[in-house]
């Protein structure tokens, strides 16, 4: 019994070493011969995958088949110089199934391109190219399993342009055809890094038009971008999109897209519910910061053919300043040479806007205000920024400005009015001491102004506006001094004032100048008129007027009229601001 339990593990290991000794011949074969035949293989396999012609260089191949069969080429090319995109490779390894090497097959496990370079040929588009370069090989990416790309390039259709992707390294991996595929590494876009995460579930359904769910996640200095839900490769999308760019101008530019001139809004976020189909793509339940105001809304973009792209939507934030989309739209100069500087009005050209906003207070300027509503609107050239309604400094105003690049040069027209405001915060606002002025304003404007650049708007821009103010006051005006012939320097921050019960007034302005055009003040002591030069560039002031006095009460103290009738007294302001001289020509007593 011991002996025959000896010799059956020797019955077994007889054909066991019978079919290593085969194989081992077996292996010094294919690597005597293997090596060409291996080169042969991957070259046919991956004209096929590519669907271009493929050739090798750089001299013999290496290749070794324990303990795992490994195939190394040198200066591989994919495509021709005259015909199509073009592809490089300095070095490529593939890792190869060692039972199908064994039996004299070639099955690729494992991918490493070293220095991949594809370049476009001139006057073809790089993302038209790419797709008809890489359609056939992602559909057959599965029979390769895992691919790895060190230090790629992809070179744009001028030569003399800087590579658009560089230094990329990056892993592909697609291991069966039922199993799912994903894509992650990193790789420099315009000179800037960026790390890029793809995951398909089901690759073959996408490829063949249906849907597949979708993990997406990129970042870099220009763009964060994040994408969980389904897509289908007919640019079908439903799921949760975020984004976050630190400047949507600048971040357009590093994508590619420089003949698209958009304003520098500042950083701008969105996370919301995406769906598309066709050109539109719609965010609901979108949460959108701008340029650090925080709001909510629903967003439709649309991406016609034949015509400018389009945005609609609601938008209602909690703040809301206009300062920045001033700005944004027309930069203020910092120096006297950026005076000089055009301001650009393109966009309004290329795209159409129609955005419904609202916001619970803001600021323009330094006036602050409340439950503002309005509309932004981009149409066939002209931008129209609306502001329907808005509480500010205790009243209401609404306000209108509209840019139209349809003329040469383009045109600035506005209006704004409010009603039942505080002049006293309204001086303040602009500037000026708030005692100059007291009671409740209402006021109307309107402007007109070229949109070439600043210098020529602040010397051609013309006003024009109405003021009516009651139950007021203005400060440094004398009541005494108004009947007493002699000057008196005008001071807003003194303790006197002539209180009034209606102020009116008309303005208007060419640039610097402002012209007082009428002026009507009904006082307890009589009644003022004048008019001249409010101010100009040099800030001085040249007003003419009169002041009647009221009658004076009967001897008797009753309500008769009096005898006589004070006469006119003649009133010139002038001098420079903020404290020009008033002159009075004559007093009443001495009549």
């Amino acid at each position: 019994m011991p002996r025959k339990s000896r010799r059956r593990p020797l019955a077994w290991a007889i054909p066991v070493v019978a079919i290593l000794v085969f194989l081992a011949a077996s292996a010094l074969r294919q690597i005597s011969l293997g090596g060409e035949a291996a080169r042969r293989s991957i070259a046919s396999e991956l004209g096929a995958l590519t669907g271009l012609p493929v050739t090798f260089g750089g001299g013999r191949p290496e290749f070794r088949l324990l303990p795992m069969p490994r195939l190394v080429v040198e200066e591989v090319v994919i495509g021709s110089r005259e015909k199509g995109p073009r592809l490089t490779i300095a070095g490529m390894t593939a890792d190869l199934d060692l039972w199908a090497a064994l039996l004299g097959r070639t099955e690729i496990d494992r991918l490493v391109l070293l220095a991949p370079a594809l370049s476009v040929p001139p006057g073809t588009a790089p993302d038209t190219s790419l797709r008809k370069t890489f359609a056939p090989f992602l559909s057959r990416l599965h029979g390769l399993g895992d691919v790895e790309i060190r230090d790629g390039v992809l070179s744009g259709p001028n030569p003399a342009d800087p590579a658009i992707v560089s230094a990329a390294n990056l892993n592909l991996s697609w291991p069966q055809e039922a199993a799912a595929a994903s894509l992650s590494g990193t790789y420099s876009w315009n000179g800037q890094p960026v790390r890029l995460g793809f995951r398909l579930a089901a690759p073959q359904d996408w490829l063949e038009g249906r849907s597949s769910t979708v993990d997406f996640d990129m970042t870099s200095p220009q763009l964060d971008l994040a994408f969980d839900g389904t897509a289908s490769a007919d640019r079908r999308l439903s799921g949760r999109l975020q984004a976050s760019l630190p400047s949507l101008s600048r971040s357009l530019r590093w994508l590619g897209d420089r003949s698209f001139a958009v304003p520098e809004i500042g950083p701008l976020s969105i996370a919301a519910d995406v769906a598309s189909e066709g050109d539109r793509l719609s965010l609901s339940n979108a949460s959108v910061t701008v340029d650090g105001f925080a709001g909510r809304g629903a967003l439709d973009l649309v991406f016609p053919a034949d015509r400018r792209p389009s945005l609609g939507g609601t938008l209602a934030f909690e703040r809301l300043d206009l300062d920045g989309l001033a700005q944004a739209l027309a930069p203020l100069p910092q120096t006297p040479f950026e005076a000089a500087r055009p301001i650009s009005v393109g966009f309004v050209r290329e795209l159409d806007i129609d955005l419904r906003v609202s916001a619970g207070e803001g600021r323009i300027g330094a006036l602050a205000l409340t439950d503002l509503a309005g509309t932004v609107k981009l149409t066939d050239g002209v931008a129209t920024l609306d502001i329907g309604d808005t509480g500010l400094l205790g009243g209401n105003g609404q306000m209108r400005v509209a840019i139209d690049t349809r003329t040469a040069p383009p045109a600035l027209k506005g209006s704004a009015s409010m009603r039942g405001v505080e002049a006293a915060g309204l001086l303040s606002a602009l500037g000026l001491s708030a005692n100059t002025l007291s009671g409740v304003a209402d006021l109307s404007l309107g402007v007109e102004a070229p949109v070439t650049n600043w210098a020529d708007i602040f010397n051609r821009h013309r006003v024009a506006g109405t003021l009516q103010i009651r139950s007021g006051a203005i400060g440094g005006l004398d009541p005494q001094a108004l009947r007493t012939a002699g000057s008196d320097i005008f001071d807003p921050d003194s303790a006197t004032a002539l209180p009034f019960s209606a102020l009116g007034a008309e303005i208007a302005s060419v640039g610097p100048r402002v012209t007082l055009t009428s002026l009507r003040i009904r006082a307890e002591g009589g009644t003022i008129e004048g008019s001249g030069l409010l101010v100009d560039a040099a800030n001085t002031a040249d007003l003419e007027g009169t002041f009647e006095p009221a009658a004076d009460p009967a001897a008797d103290g009753s309500q008769a009229p009096a005898l006589t009738k004070p006469k006119p007294i003649s009133l010139r302001m002038r001098g420079t601001w903020p404290h020009p001289a008033i002159l009075a020509s004559a007093s009443a007593d001495e009549e």
